[in-house]
């Protein structure tokens, strides 16, 4: 210990004594590891943290599948049970029960509904402002929290004895929302708020950081029980049917503690025993042999549970690992241009080591000493290197998941991480320099300077290797004279050795170059595709009629008077009604069955969106066969439809679609909505995806089996004559004419809708790009630094030649020449490494190929002229070398 202290201290004195080398070292490496830091920390809020929950290594996913919000299985909700075959990834409220009160293998399993669900709150004397809010809510069983193992910070959690029927309604509030919208009364607990019409007691207040089961852009602001569900007015589920009773309504999450010795694969036997069982039992008599086979193929997978149920772990786990990697790689340039400078640094100090091993020190010894100078670096690196993560992921978290509540803040992991890198980062510019600098033989390299010349005894030209004009093919070489040359070089190869470690960098800074061109491209045609609509010019004015207590009945004529108003305005083109707009990410969708077809196998859901008149000339869509929904199409009149391409093949492929029938569920019955229009195909869910099957409705019709599901049109569409931001105030004027305690809960364009739905997209690209050029940066910096030291090293040299007749222009070839051979071995190592490499992110790329040549020649280019500057530097620098003050270099 006591020779290591040494070691440090007097490295320390040596880094002081160089302070250049010193900050030029520590940045570069606090660059390789504040990068990778930064992503990891990300990495480990979004994939990696456990939920804020006691022991949560024994909690277990019954689906590791965020699934749909609601599924029904059954021909029709309410008939016998439907038993689907496979992994079961939603349950209903029947099956929740009966696998919670038979699993002996479980402190405890809980039910919770996915996702979470609008309500409209009021808050009378407890909050100031408004008293209509909307907020977050989500539905769970009275031992959600007993479960998962969280306690309130106020007030009590939920209990089974507030999940039983006609128990008094009681919520408990997050911690977000209680600091937001309440203030931080602690006098909230015992208070009384109105959702959703139910009067609710507030029972406590969520612990800080606790979002749920899952970390999502809209979490939970309250948790309210199971069985409030029939007097809930939630827009996710069709009021017709009880999903308190239906085994067919398939709309639950499952989370299981297991019981202390109890592993994940004991448990999963036992539940796909009583999984069965209860299967068996309730189809009773009936049971075919074909239901049989299904249950017997039917299965719970449990998952490890501790970090919850997440989406985002689905959405970002591809585009995170890929940072990660580039992340590597901008490290292991940066590694590499240390060990650069390190490699110089020891061939500067071949003398001293030679003293130092002529005067008894062993080669460990030295090896020790050396490698005491690359654990400061790393050290002052990793430490400046956790400082700038520190500030880089706030600003990685705005551009990937601004709106989600990640706790970013560095853990223990994130500390191991760290550590681990620099560790790393010591070995790989380190280790190498520290070998090579103690690989001196004593005497030759205590008779030479410490920057020596490779070429100390150059000869006069041959007449062959002069001429009038100087340089010729492979003239004025230098040649030594072998019997005058040491018999060995004093002390390190280092050029090879350097020149390596260059020609790595510019392949990996290639590989760099190419992913990044490739999402960047991936992003353009994303960008330009065409969409099926025009976002330009589009206004989207959300409102919610039922936070003021306007009845379904109502509706029409509020919608007709609102839009009538708005068309009346100058500025506004068209205006109209809808269920949703393009890429809102908002969707509802239902079972069809068309009139005289077979029913697609595993192929019938389609999208259902309510429009008013003029929707799809204000969403810019256009009308290929019959006629748009109009205004004559009311509840008086017969139910018409209007339906995309995509449902027009699925469901009617041989022939016209206009005049077809179709009603909603499984079977083909009334009511029937007959077809009347053919629109263009455009994408409502995924720019990456195709258009889904769609059908639009008339939102002035009554949509029978939807209950309030879809009776409720949000959306108010305005086609602007400029900037639609112009006439938001008009808009908004406009509403409140009609009726002034109508909330507006958002305003929005088109555009930024599409916008936003790129926003990952957008993110990986610009994030990739910057630490491309990073690379690409580090990697021209070790080409130059290589690049001048040969001229500092070969500046005698490059004197001889000049006073012998060699020009300018030969000398900056001579040098030049070097760099553009680091360069194309680079390059010819780099593209087909970039080849291989770039089939990883195959999955991310939109509209090209993994080896697309033209971002490959792109990226050759880039790196060809960067590399070229970079070593055209030094070479300049070496023919301006003055000959005299040459030949006195030392």
């Amino acid at each position: 210990m006591t020779t290591i202290i040494q070691d440090l201290r007097f490295g320390l004195r040596l880094l002081g004594r160089s302070p250049g080398f010193t900050a030029v070292a520590i940045i570069t490496l606090a660059l390789g590891i504040g990068a990778n830091t930064a992503i990891f920390s990300l990495v480990n809020a979004v994939l990696l943290r456990n939920l804020p929950v006691r022991d949560p290594g024994k909690l277990v996913l019954f689906a590791d599948d965020p699934g749909e919000s609601m599924s029904f299985n059954g021909p029709t909700p309410g008939e016998p049970l439907s038993i689907p075959s496979g992994q079961w990834t939603l349950f209903s409220y029947p099956v929740y029960r009966d696998l919670r009160d038979h699993s002996q293998l479980f402190e405890g399993i809980c039910a919770f509904q996915t996702p979470e669900d609008g309500l409209t709150v009021r808050m009378e004397g407890l909050t100031r402002g408004a008293a209509v809010q909307v907020a977050q809510g989500k539905l769970v069983s009275g031992n959600f929290f007993s479960v998962l193992g969280v306690n309130t910070l106020l007030g009590r959690t939920l209990m089974p004895a507030d999940d039983r029927p006609g128990a008094a309604p009681v919520a408990v509030v997050s911690f977000n929302y209680w600091q937001s919208k309440l203030g931080g009364n602690p006098a909230v607990v015992g208070q009384t708020v109105d959702v959703d019409g139910v009067p609710m007691t507030l029972v406590g207040v969520a612990p800080r950081g606790f979002f749920g089961e899952r970390v999502e852009k809209d979490s939970a602001d309250f948790w309210m029980p199971l069985s409030l569900r029939p007097r809930l007015t939630l827009t996710v589920m069709p009021e017709a049917t009880s999903l308190l009773t239906d085994p067919n309504a398939y709309w639950l999450d499952l989370i299981g503690r297991l019981k202390p010795g109890v592993t994940r694969q004991q448990a999963n036997a036992a539940v796909d025993v009583g999984f069965r069982q209860y299967l068996t039992a309730w189809a009773g008599s009936r049971l075919t042999a074909s239901e049989r086979q299904q249950i017997q193929h039917a299965y719970i997978s449990l998952a490890p549970g501790g970090r919850g149920l997440s989406k985002m772990r689905f959405e970002y786990a591809e585009p995170l690992d890929i940072l990660l990697a580039v992340v590597a790689l901008v490290l292991l340039i940066a590694c590499g241009n240390v060990a650069n400078l390190l490699l110089s640094r020891a061939t500067a100090r071949q003398k001293e080591m030679a003293m130092r091993l002529a005067l008894g020190a062993t080669r460990g010894r030295l090896v020790r000493q050396v490698l005491a100078e690359s654990v400061l670096l790393a050290a002052f690196g990793g430490v400046l290197g956790a400082l700038l993560a520190f500030w880089g992921v706030s600003v990685l978290v705005s551009l990937v998941a601004a709106e989600v509540p990640l706790n970013v803040k560095p853990d223990l992991a994130v500390f191991a991480f760290t550590v681990a890198v620099s560790v790393i980062a010591v070995i790989l510019s380190g280790l190498a320099p520290a070998l090579k600098s103690t690989r001196v033989e004593l005497i030759p390299a205590l008779k030479s300077g410490s920057t020596a010349s490779p070429n100390p005894h150059p000869l006069p030209l041959s007449q062959r290797e002069r001429g009038d004009h100087g340089v010729v093919g492979e003239g004025w070489r230098c040649v030594l004279d072998k019997s005058r040359r040491p018999a060995r070089t004093a002390g390190l190869r280092y050029p090879n050795l350097g020149k390596s470690l260059v020609v790595f960098q510019i392949a990996i800074s290639l590989l760099l170059l190419i992913g990044a061109g490739l999402l960047v491209r991936t992003l353009v045609n994303l960008e330009d595709q065409n969409l099926g609509f025009n976002p330009e010019h589009v206004l989207l004015v959300s409102v919610d009629p039922e936070l003021v207590g306007y009845k379904t009945k109502q509706l029409p004529a509020l919608y007709r008077e609102i839009v009538e108003r708005i068309r009346a305005l100058p500025a506004v083109r068209s205006a109209s009604i809808g269920g949703t707009s393009p890429m809102s990410g908002s969707e509802g969708g239902t079972d069809v069955s068309a009139e005289g077809q077979p029913r697609p196998r595993g192929k019938n859901h389609a999208q259902l969106v309510p429009v008013g008149p003029q929707y799809f000339a204000t969403e810019g869509m256009r009308i290929v066969a019959g006629r748009a929904i109009s205004s004559q199409d009311t509840a008086a009149s017969p139910s018409v439809a209007v339906v995309n391409q995509a449902f027009a093949r699925q469901f009617l492929p041989k022939e016209s679609p206009l005049g077809r029938r179709f009603s909603l569920g499984s079977s083909f019955q009334p009511p029937t909505f007959e077809i009347v229009g053919v629109v263009k195909d455009a994408k409502y869910g995924s720019t990456r995806s195709a258009a889904e099957p769609a059908f639009f409705l008339s939102a002035y019709q009554p949509i029978t089996g939807g209950g309030s599901m879809f009776a409720y049109v949000s959306e108010i569409e305005i086609r602007a004559a400029g900037n639609p931001a112009g006439v938001t105030a008009e808009v908004r004027r406009a509403i409140h004419e009609v009726d002034s305690n109508l909330p507006i809960t958002d305003v929005t364009t088109l555009t930024k809708q599409v916008n936003d739905s790129l926003g990952q997209q957008r993110a990986i690209s610009e994030l990739t790009s910057f630490f491309g050029l990073l690379g690409l940066v580090l990697a021209c910096v070790g080409l130059y630094g290589v690049m001048a030291y040969n001229v500092a090293r070969r500046t005698k040299e490059i004197g001889i030649r000049m006073a012998l007749g060699a020009q300018h222009g030969a000398v900056l070839w001579m040098v030049l020449r070097e760099s553009l051979l680091l360069i194309a071995v680079g390059i010819a190592i780099g593209v087909p490494v970039a080849l291989a490499a770039s089939r990883l992110i195959a999955s991310q790329l939109y509209g090209l190929k993994a080896s697309d040549p033209a971002t490959i020649a792109v990226a050759v280019f880039v790196m060809a002229g960067v590399g070229l500057l970079a070593g055209f530097l030094p070479a300049r620098r070496a023919a301006r070398v003055n000959p005299m003050v040459a030949l006195r270099y030392e």
